[in-house]
């Protein structure tokens, strides 16, 4: 044999002697069908806050899309003073129209339902939908505001330009208020709250099907975070056509049970994408881990 091209392979033995562990650690570690109650939200342990006032808070707009067959606009509250605040369940927003400020419906809640506590550097994401079709929308006129304000419990309102509000099917309500909590709130050396988590799906996905996709936790410090006892995860589709969640355990075991300091562990998931609508439009994955990170993305449905 040529001695040229003999070195050359034992060049690449070796190579892939050394690479081949490195690619068998990057594959993620495989889905497990294992269901589990839904994760619920910690913020802090800290006592509750008074109502928080307009001067606490910073109001800044969300994303848009769809939500149970309504056009949804998303809007963020977040307690930027460095103390706790509350927060209703379902905070009152107003609409500014042709007629003037308009109260936004609420949708009925449990009743009792508690006010939600901001830690500093929380976050309540707050949706806001309306009727999604009738017949006005076949004609070139829509009714849209671009206006909004929110009352603060606490005294004062805050408001923002560049909405889109589509009124022209009917009247604007607060849906739901769910809470964001803070990545910068000091979490608990070595526990699941200093992870951070990413998604990583395909480029679009048929509508009806199911479907891959790989969640990436990663550990900034110098801690390993330990997955014992295992934490589930809850994962939602949000779609014209509708809503699908589910909650699952993690496969803490593949994992090794830690994610290691400085390291991350990618997880496969599973998903069932949703049918499609007449609209058409894509899906919203949204993924979070019991007292941990969340993440998420839109997925275009062909």
């Amino acid at each position: 044999m040529n001695p040229v091209l003999n070195s050359n392979a034992q060049r690449l033995a070796v190579a892939c002697a050394v690479l081949a562990p490195l690619a068998a650690a990057a594959a993620p570690v495989a889905w497990i069908d294992q269901p589990a109650p839904m994760p619920q939200t910690v913020s802090s342990a800290a006592a509750p806050g008074a109502p928080c006032t307009q001067s606490e808070l910073l109001l800044t707009l969300g994303g848009q899309g769809a939500w149970h067959g309504q056009a949804t606009q998303e809007v963020l509250l977040k307690n930027r003073a460095s103390a706790h605040c509350q927060l209703p369940t379902l905070p009152a927003v107003e609409l500014q129209s042709a007629l003037g400020w308009q109260a936004a419906l609420a949708q009925p809640s449990e009743e009792g339902a508690d006010a939600i506590d901001l830690a500093p550097n929380d976050a309540v994401a707050v949706l806001l939908g309306t009727p999604g079709s009738c017949e006005a929308t076949l004609k070139p006129d829509r009714t849209v505001v671009h206006r909004l304000r929110i009352l603060a419990p606490g005294g004062g309102t805050l408001a923002v330009d560049g909405a889109h509000v589509d009124t022209t099917c009917g009247q604007a309500s607060v849906l739901r208020a769910d809470l964001h909590a803070s990545r910068h709130s000091r979490p608990t050396a070595g526990s699941t709250q200093a992870l951070t988590a990413q998604v990583r799906t395909p480029a679009a996905v048929a509508a009806g099907t199911t479907f891959n996709y790989v969640v990436t936790l990663r550990n900034p410090t110098d801690q390993a975070v330990a997955l014992l006892p295992c934490p589930s995860y809850e994962q939602v589709l949000n779609a014209e056509s509708g809503q699908q969640a589910a909650s699952l355990r993690l496969n803490c075991a593949g994992a090794g049970d830690s994610v290691p300091a400085h390291g991350e562990v990618q997880f496969e998931m599973r998903a069932s994408a949703p049918e499609a609508s007449p609209q058409g439009g894509g899906v919203k994955l949204s993924w979070r881990l019991a007292d941990g990170p969340s993440a998420g993305t839109v997925i275009p449905l062909r």
